[in-house]
């Protein structure tokens, strides 16, 4: 009888200075998928300590996940698509109807969504964003210092399911411990935005940014028992776009 032995390996696959949707093929071109705003956070809090990177990748790193809002003050409304000019990400009105169905958006101040996308696909010029799974948000963040693509970032506290700030009172934030709170930089506009975290810079790694256009993709794997022959691992070996730790 052969006993294998079980060895964890992580693999980091890093392609730098994409869009969202192309960070999106890129790592699914390996079988992989873009990390989530969850795992960001328990990097950077120290709950995730299973992964050792290279923290010289730059700037920032797509997370799996989108955020939709209207512009500052607005309101999601029956029948519109939610179309960014500047991301040219497209959540149809369709998906915001099956979100109504759920819990009331429409007319509603204050709201956002972070939609797990299933899929993104190409029409024309723009990229569709189907949802796998849509989280409703809110108080959603208003206050914003700037226009289209720089803002400033402003404090929240942080949605126990998807770690994004939330907008709250100054005397609830004093209230919290570091831990419950974190930063959104969030545009003027209506927004059909990925977000990016930037986990490299720790002075910078607990603001959920959606102002950032291009950044890293960073895709995780962990193989147990990896074949070193497989097709799979040989074609990431090849592409010398990753590192084994």
């Amino acid at each position: 009888m052969t006993t294998m032995l079980m060895k964890r390996r992580v693999l980091d696959v890093v392609v730098r200075g994409v869009t969202y949707p192309e960070a999106r093929k890129r790592v699914k071109e390996f079988g992989l998928q873009l990390p989530s705003n969850s795992f960001f956070h328990k990097f950077h809090t120290g709950e995730e300590k299973t992964l050792r990177l290279n923290l010289d990748y730059g700037y920032g790193a797509f997370a799996r996940e989108v955020l939709v809002f209207p512009e500052r003050d607005g309101v999601f409304t029956r029948g519109k698509d939610m179309i960014d000019p500047f991301s040219h990400l497209v959540f149809p009105a369709s998906y915001l109807a099956r979100v109504n169905e759920v819990r009331e958006i429409f007319g509603v101040k204050k709201v956002g969504l972070f939609v797990d996308p299933e899929d993104v696909t190409t029409e024309q010029d723009r990229f569709i964003v189907h949802p796998a799974n849509v989280v409703i948000l809110s108080p959603f963040i208003q206050v914003n210092h700037g226009k289209h693509i720089v803002s400033s970032h402003v404090t929240g506290t942080l949605h126990p399911e998807t770690k994004v700030p939330l907008a709250a009172k100054p005397e609830k934030l004093v209230a919290l411990s570091s831990s419950d709170i974190g930063y959104l930089e969030r545009v003027e506009g209506l927004g059909v935005r990925p977000i990016v975290r930037n986990i490299f810079d720790h002075a910078y790694a607990d603001i959920v940014y959606t102002t950032v256009l291009h950044a890293n993709a960073l895709a995780l794997l962990t193989l147990l028992a990896v074949d070193p022959d497989s097709v799979s691992l040989k074609r990431l070996l090849d592409s010398g776009a990753f590192s084994i730790s």
